[in-house]
């Protein structure tokens, strides 16, 4: 039995340690999503968009040399600094269609990852108690803490993040650019969500460790006993030898 129950605690870490890969990927694909640009051309603004100074003109109708004297380069260089255009180069839209749709990919992937995990720690509580080595903390724990909120998670939350990752991506393909920062807000705040509940089930995961301390501490003060208890026969043995 004590072999069967270590069999199980190493599945169950097991499990974790693919939970938590899992979730590393559902946090970069929200890292990426959140980077995506919304202005159709981060970088618009270049200089012909930018307001040129009339040259000033003398009194006798030339232009004034010393206005045209000065380098040329001092007003690029600040339109080019005011447009962003050599710090923040631009990203074409065709790569952030990749990233959006990346995203949608992943979301999907990572769904049927977690509801796969969630029927594994199903599958993990049934094994406990066809072999009576579960504990009502242990299995409320694997159960109700997180198999059962990691399929909901999986079936709802994750479900309403794809449809606003694909409303996202849908507008930026459709090129309607000005519904795209409500969308992007809509589908960060549902990935931010997910992420929560995610550390909320890791969190159930992780007392795993506790409990097993608790249960060695446990056993380790039934070995004493056991031990005090067995010395106490073999001195009483031995008194009864004597006095033979």
């Amino acid at each position: 039995m004590q072999r069967m129950r270590t069999i199980l605690e190493a599945t169950e870490l097991n499990l974790r340690r693919h939970f938590e890969t899992v979730f590393d990927e559902v946090k970069t694909t929200r890292d990426l999503f959140n980077s995506i640009s919304v202005q159709k051309d981060p970088v618009a603004g270049s200089q012909s968009a930018l307001p040129r100074e009339t040259p000033k003109t003398a009194p006798d109708g030339r232009s004034d040399a010393s206005d045209n004297s000065q380098p040329a380069t001092s007003n690029s260089n600040q339109e080019s600094t005011l447009s962003g255009a050599e710090s923040t180069p631009a990203v074409p839209v065709a790569v952030r269609l990749l990233h959006a749709d990346r995203a949608v990919q992943n979301a999907r992937k990572n769904m049927q990852e977690f509801l796969a995990e969630a029927e594994a720690f199903e599958d993990l509580v049934d094994q406990m108690v066809n072999n009576h080595i579960d504990t009502p903390e242990w299995k409320s724990r694997l159960h109700d803490g997180i198999a059962v909120p990691l399929t909901k998670i999986a079936n709802e939350s994750f479900t309403e993040l794809e449809k606003r990752l694909i409303k996202f991506r849908t507008a930026m393909e459709s090129d309607d650019w000005s519904a795209l920062p409500g969308l992007k807000t809509a589908a960060a705040t549902q990935f931010e969500s997910v992420v929560v509940q995610l550390d909320a089930v890791l969190a159930k995961m992780l007392q795993m460790e506790d409990f097993n301390e608790a249960i060695e501490e446990l056993r380790s003060i039934i070995k004493k006993q056991e031990k005090m208890e067995s010395d106490m026969k073999a001195k009483q043995k031995e008194s009864l030898e004597d006095l033979l």
